[in-house]
């Protein structure tokens, strides 16, 4: 388990935030002497997790120069969330291009800039980080706002763009639109399987379930909103869905209609949710201009022109 959680750390260093609320988790019943796993099981648990990690953060020491866990990159993605003129949407600092691959440069550069002198990769991730609690310090009450907008956003139907834009994928691969499932659905569901399972007595595997979806929902809010970072909660989440419509079906032969109450009260406030108009359009110019640029490298010029010239267009 703790190696798992170490590569999925690797993968997605914002799994940092779940590891560490399964963790406290484990450790409290332990220290409650709840059953569990015993200290022997959370101690080689714990050597496990810093094992897999620990040949990524010598390499940033040795091969980087740097001390960091990880990745550098928790500054800049934070500040690009939270700051004046954010809808909460994961996007570019004002005056960033939107090339990924020039980001480290652009935000290296500037951190230097501020600061008066060259900097590491890690104190250019501090510098961004307190740029973004900055704005939460001078506007405290239009952060607290934005992280409300944030909060809408996690649970709303719209899928955010990313490098990668749902909506418009589905435009042309209509398979993509046959499987979807409104993503409030399946939390309203969860959420009433997850208090289905609590009734009838689950472990605590239910609560580290669940702990793994509402610590992916809170990166969202805390930084930015993803389809992409969204998406590793669904499976999860479609557990507990199945658990709920399971326990709906069981109430509703033993009670009837009446026994509906209880997952129409979980389940329609978060699809009231995407009444809510998006900030965004579903298509912006980024979608099919990545496009373009990817059939042009693939030596289909007619689709590359024909994209490209859409996204002029939008």
């Amino acid at each position: 388990v703790g190696a798992l959680l170490g590569l999925s750390c690797l993968a997605r260093p914002n799994m940092l935030m779940a590891t560490a609320a399964i963790g406290a988790f484990l450790g409290v019943r332990w220290l409650l002497r709840r059953p569990g796993p015993r200290f022997a099981h959370l101690a080689a648990m714990g050597v496990a997790l810093l094992a897999t990690i620990a040949p990524v953060t010598v390499r940033n020491a040795v091969v980087g120069g740097d001390r960091a866990l990880i990745t550098t990159n928790a500054g800049i993605v934070f500040a690009q969330g939270n700051h004046a003129a954010s809808d909460g949407i994961a996007t570019v600092l004002p005056g960033f291009t939107t090339r990924i691959e020039d980001q480290q440069a652009e935000e290296l550069a500037r951190a230097a800039k501020a600061l008066g002198r060259p900097v590491k990769p890690s104190e250019s991730s501090r510098h961004w980080m307190r740029q973004g609690w900055r704005f939460a310090a001078e506007h405290p009450l239009d952060f607290l706002g934005l992280w409300a907008r944030k909060a809408l956003w996690t649970l709303h139907a719209r899928e955010a763009r990313d490098v990668h834009n749902p909506d418009y994928e589905a435009r042309h691969i209509p398979m993509l639109g046959l499987l979807a499932l409104p993503f409030p659905l399946l939390a309203g569901l969860g959420l009433y399987g997850f208090l289905a399972l609590r009734r009838r007595g689950a472990g605590p595997d239910a609560w580290i379930a669940a702990l793994y979806v509402l610590s992916i929902l809170a990166g969202l809010v805390i930084f930015s909103v993803s389809f992409r970072y969204r998406a590793p909660a669904a499976p999860v989440l479609a557990i507990f869905a199945a658990a709920g419509l399971a326990a709906a079906a069981r109430a509703v032969r033993q009670r009837g209609a009446r026994a509906l109450a209880t997952p129409l009260l979980c389940t329609l406030p978060i699809l009231a949710v995407s009444l809510v108009p998006y900030p965004i359009a579903r298509v912006t110019a980024e979608t099919p201009s990545n496009w373009g640029a990817a059939y042009l490298m693939a030596g289909n010029v007619d689709r590359a022109v024909a994209h490209s010239l859409e996204a002029l267009e939008l």
